[in-house]
């Protein structure tokens, strides 16, 4: 049996993205990941992926129930990802409903 062992960094937008007077900590701490990868030999592999939050999260930042959510959901109004059998809602889906009605309550 072959095990690989992963070793990760993850970085919030919010941390790349503030003016950090110490130099990017986030930057440092990514080149001793690459580093360390490099002197052992392994590949590495940096990926992207969007923000994404439960139906409880979306509810708070949409300022519904989860209840509201989860009905928007099956009636397709929110287009969800699927983890499992978990449904997460990206950010970018989450602007695109505030942007459909602002200031208004979504109906579903």
């Amino acid at each position: 049996m072959r095990v690989e062992v992963v070793e990760g960094l993850v970085l919030a937008p919010e941390t790349v993205l503030a003016d950090d007077a110490s130099g990017a900590g986030w930057a440092k701490e990514l080149r001793g990941l690459v580093t360390r990868a490099a002197a052992e030999g392994r590949t590495v592999r940096v990926s992207v992926e969007e923000q994404s939050f439960t139906p409880h999260e979306a509810a708070g930042l949409l300022g519904v129930s989860r209840t509201t959510v989860q009905r928007w959901i099956k009636c397709g109004i929110i287009k969800p990802i699927t983890r499992g059998t978990r449904h997460h809602i990206t950010a970018s889906e989450i602007r695109r409903c505030r942007q459909a009605r602002p200031g208004r309550v979504l109906r579903g």
